[in-house]
């Protein structure tokens, strides 16, 4: 189990990088730990999680 400390800069990277548009799973790559890791990040502080998926190209509407 990683120490306080580590566990907070963990979670810091995870916010971070997931408000910059990273998925899931990448994040997961990333810090080697699984996309389940990654959400219990997410629902621990409230970050609502984007739609499953790539965002359809062309389906802007002007």
């Amino acid at each position: 189990m990683p120490s306080l400390r580590l566990q907070t800069q963990l979670e810091a990277f995870v916010l971070a990088e997931y408000a910059a548009g990273r998925s899931l799973r990448q994040i997961a790559e990333l810090i080697d730990r699984s996309p389940t890791a990654v959400r219990r990040v997410l629902d621990k502080h409230g970050v609502p999680r984007r739609a499953v998926g790539a965002p359809r190209q062309g389906a802007q509407r002007p």
